[in-house]
């Protein structure tokens, strides 16, 4: 019998019990997969799904095998042996035709056995509903069900069923980018979507925020000479500067639509506001010239300095634990309220400045790397508490921006691509090259990102389903 490692999960089938007729014990020459090893088959490596024998890795750890990110070389071939059905958690250890591979563990098969092979029956052409029944010519199966879709050009099933453009045009199977608004001349920064529109602010003079719907059109301004900024489902918060008149700066509030403002923190100086971001309770912002982090209640209040001499903070991000900053030489990390400031990540040379995401525990970032560059960038990432340190991507051209959801990590590189890989850097694609970008967003459906033309030509927002 086939001995598993099952380290149980509510998505696995009778995980855990008798039902599921597999002998949960880890036999001779297998490891404990629920803890971390591989997952273990029966009699001196023999694999009981195809009759195939275990291998010895060609390299142990992804740094000695040259592969890319965590993936190692087996056989030859950089593979992911978290997800790969013939390499699952180690080289050579398969997973039979009614299990998948998940967390580097054989897993019980979530759809239906069709001919031994696990099979999604609301998907497969050809088990479509049912085993063996199969699509006729120009058909595709959708939700179990054989309609007359071309999923070549259907700009609502495009690539696959129910995969909807959101407005932009199936070519070959693959959706097209659209253009939402064109808002200027002037580069567009700090991208942000919320349920129902995109916001941007304009680097001109004097700087202003601008929103449009999902779906495009003209750019409404909201604010005048509002600068970086950081939203809610309910409001927006900005900052002004006037530091050439000596009027300092201001950071405000305003409902998603610019009224109703209300200044919550003033200031004779200009500190050099780099970015914000926002939780539940409050506002939290990097200031370049005065080399602090800062935070203040949504309503104002007790202004609170949560760091201070940090060498040119600028990206941010917010967890449910602690505020994080990209700085010249690290990611930095502080408690909500303050208290030890930790460096996640140090670099003896000063680094460009550089985009960071948080996510489900790990904080990601985008890595430029140092002069000369010469595509030394990667795209990094570390859990919140300092361990694991990897490298997704490498050998990317001065990528800048990056934005991650559970759908994966994106981000832009100075040859003007826009790009993606799963959040532990498999399967790296190039979705679009569109040319110079300056900031990335994301919603449930599709990718935002600013696209700066140059000269007085308007620049532009684009979108594009995931």
């Amino acid at each position: 019998m086939l001995a598993v490692a099952l380290g149980c999960s509510s998505a696995w089938l009778g995980c855990g019990t008798a039902e599921s007729g597999i002998d949960q014990s880890v036999l001779e020459g297998g490891t404990d997969a629920g803890s971390g090893g591989t997952a273990g088959v029966a009699d001196s490596g023999s694999n009981a799904g195809n009759g195939g024998t275990a291998s010895v890795a060609d390299s142990a750890t992804p740094a000695e095998s040259g592969c890319p990110g965590t993936k190692v070389k087996c056989t030859g071939e950089c593979v992911d042996t978290s997800s790969d059905l013939n390499h699952c958690g180690g080289c050579g250890m398969s997973c039979p035709s009614f299990m998948t591979c998940g967390g580097a563990v054989c897993q019980l098969c979530t759809f239906t056995i069709c001919g031994g092979d696990c099979i999604d029956t609301n998907a497969d052409s050809e088990n479509c509903g049912a085993c063996g029944n199969a699509c006729g010519p120009g058909q595709a199966c959708c939700a179990g069900s054989c309609l007359a879709v071309n999923v070549a050009i259907d700009p609502h099933n495009c690539g696959r069923c129910g995969h909807d453009c959101q407005g932009g045009t199936c070519e070959y199977g693959t959706c097209q980018p659209i253009v939402v608004a064109e808002p200027c001349c002037d580069p567009i920064w700090d991208l942000k979507v919320d349920s129902t529109h995109v916001y941007w602010s304009i680097f001109s003079l004097p700087w202003v925020i601008q929103k449009v719907g999902h779906g495009g059109g003209t750019p409404v301004t909201i604010v005048e000479n509002g600068k970086h900024f950081a939203l809610d489902s309910t409001s927006l918060y900005f900052n002004r500067e006037d530091c050439s008149s000596g009027l300092g700066s201001t950071i405000n509030r305003a409902n998603l639509d610019g009224m109703e403002e209300i200044e919550l923190v003033g200031s004779e100086t200009c500190p050099g506001i780099q970015a914000m971001v926002v939780d539940a309770t409050s506002l939290y912002w990097t200031s370049e010239y005065a080399g602090t982090v800062t935070k203040v209640g949504l309503e104002g209040g007790p202004v609170y300095v949560l760091a201070a001499g940090q060498s040119q903070p600028n990206a941010i991000a917010v967890d449910a634990t602690a505020v994080y900053w990209a700085a010249e030489k690290g990611i930095m990390k502080v408690g909500l309220n303050g208290g030890e400031v930790v460096t996640l990540v140090g670099w003896a040379e000063p680094h460009n400045h550089m985009d960071i995401a948080v996510f489900d525990g790990y904080l990601y970032w985008a890595e430029s790397g140092s002069f000369p560059y010469d595509n030394a960038g990667r795209i990094m990432r570390i859990r919140v508490d300092g361990a694991n340190l990897e490298t997704l991507v490498d050998q990317q051209t001065i990528p800048s921006s990056i934005a991650v959801d559970a759908s994966g990590v994106y981000w832009n590189d100075y040859e003007g691509t826009l790009k993606k890989a799963g959040l532990h850097g498999d399967n790296p694609i190039t979705l679009v090259l569109v040319g110079s970008m300056t900031s990335i967003a994301l919603d449930a459906s599709s990718v935002y990102w600013a696209l700066e033309t140059g000269g007085y030509t308007p620049a532009k927002v684009m979108k594009l389903a995931k």
